[in-house]
């Protein structure tokens, strides 16, 4: 007999999803080795000792990352990849989980989800 889906998680639209730095479900990341950096990041505590040319190339990475996931599963891709930049920078500057963030459509947090413990679950 079929489960019904889990409920959405937070850090979609309307929430204060910045503390969400949970363990990856089961499964494996299709992309797995093909991004160090990223490959790294599990919370985003894993961005402050990260130099700005890291932080380039993480942003780099996760639109990557982001771009592939949305192609395996469908999904809003515009919004997503408008703020992978601003996703890096708000988690190396603020104290998240503490410090809250709040995305305007849900469809932005893609790459918040990704940065805190959810890479896996982004292609489900």
């Amino acid at each position: 007999m079929n489960q019904p889906p889990p409920p959405p998680s937070t850090g979609t639209a309307g929430t204060a999803g910045a503390g969400q730095t949970g363990a990856e479900p089961a499964g494996q990341v299709p992309t797995k080795g093909r991004f160090p950096l990223l490959d790294r990041v599990s919370a985003p505590r894993d961005l402050r000792n990260l130099s700005v040319d890291q932080l380039r190339q993480l942003a780099e990475e996760l639109r990557a990352e982001t771009v592939d996931a949305v192609s395996t599963t469908g999904g809003h891709l515009g919004a997503s990849l408008g703020v992978v930049e601003l996703t890096v920078a708000l988690h190396a500057v603020f104290d998240t989980p503490d410090d809250r963030i709040i995305w305007d459509v849900g469809h932005q947090a893609y790459p918040h989800k990704i940065l805190t413990g959810r890479r896996t679950g982004i292609r489900t």
